[in-house]
C-alpha cells in the first residue's frame, strides 16, 4: 500500500508542475489579449472578471477530480483485497 501512495504523491506532484506551468502561459496569452482587446481604462475590470471566472471554473474542475478520485478509490477496493490480488468470488 505505500507503494501505492508514493506513486500517487509522485503523479500528482507532477500534474501539479505541469499545471502551474500552464497557467503561467495562459496568464501571459490572457494579459497580453487584454492589452490588445481593452481600453486601459476597462482594463482592470476585466482582470477581476477573467479572473472570477477562471476561479469558478477551477473550482469545478476541482471537485470533479475530487470526486472521481473517491470514486476510483472505491472501484479499487471492490476490485481487490488488502494483499493487491483481484478478489475471486
Amino acid at each position: 500500500m505505500h507503494s501505492l501512495d508514493f506513486r500517487r504523491t509522485t503523479k500528482n506532484a507532477i500534474i501539479m508542475a505541469l499545471t502551474i506551468a500552464a497557467a503561467l502561459i495562459w496568464k501571459d496569452a490572457i494579459s497580453d489579449a487584454l492589452q490588445l482587446l481593452v481600453p486601459a481604462a476597462d482594463r482592470l475590470t476585466y482582470k477581476f472578471g477573467t479572473a472570477i471566472i477562471a476561479t469558478i471554473i477551477i473550482t469545478v474542475l476541482i471537485y470533479l477530480v475530487l470526486e472521481t478520485d473517491h470514486e476510483a478509490e472505491y472501484a479499487y477496493h471492490v476490485l481487490f483485497d488488502r494483499r493487491g490480488s483481484i478478489r475471486r468470488k
